[in-house]
């Protein structure tokens, strides 16, 4: 089941779409029932570079940060503490137009992970652990959010790139799944 988009102005500036990860991941082995909610809040860039949140974070590594659609990543980028967000990279490129992050308030659905993946071990990579529900996963390359059946594949606890070769330089691949 998809979820609706919601797409509003929020400056002159080019619109930018966001789409990606999978929010609300359905706990594996659990028949049509409760799953995984990440919380979403949009963030106000006068903040800058210590943003407050809706709420208190609980599995920070799972978390994800969008500015302009582009993807964060936690710890090179971003860092959370309770409800704390607190920007540690370069500075951020104008202009701003949505600053969006989703987080987990509660560990209610079980656990989710963040590995980050080595781009030696090309085309296939080891996960840290078994992979319970693929179709829910998301993998990110340089920010960008690959396809699940198109650019890449999920086997137990192994990856596999099966999309069109991964243009250089990679600075980051990130795999969140259950």
């Amino acid at each position: 089941m998809s979820n609706p988009i919601a797409l509003s102005v929020q400056s002159q500036s080019p619109i930018v779409l966001e789409m990606g990860f999978n929010f609300v991941a359905q706990a594996a082995g659990v028949g049509g029932g409760s799953g995984i909610t990440f919380s979403r809040d949009t963030l106000n860039f006068a903040q800058y570079p210590t943003f407050t949140l809706s709420g208190s974070a609980v599995d920070v590594v799972t978390s994800s940060l969008f500015i302009n659609g582009q993807k964060q990543v936690y710890g090179t980028d971003y860092n959370i503490s309770g409800s704390t967000l607190n920007w540690v990279g370069t500075a951020i490129a104008f202009p701003v137009t949505a600053i969006e992050v989703y987080y987990r308030q509660s560990m209610v659905g079980g656990a989710f992970y963040r590995d980050l993946l080595n781009f030696a071990q090309y085309p296939t990579f080891t996960l840290s652990a078994v992979v319970t529900a693929a179709s829910t996963s998301s993998l990110f390359v340089n920010g960008q959010k690959q396809t699940f059946g198109i650019d890449y594949s999920v086997s137990g606890s192994t990856l596999t790139w099966i999309g069109t070769a991964i243009a250089f330089p990679v600075t980051a691949m990130e795999f969140y799944y259950q």
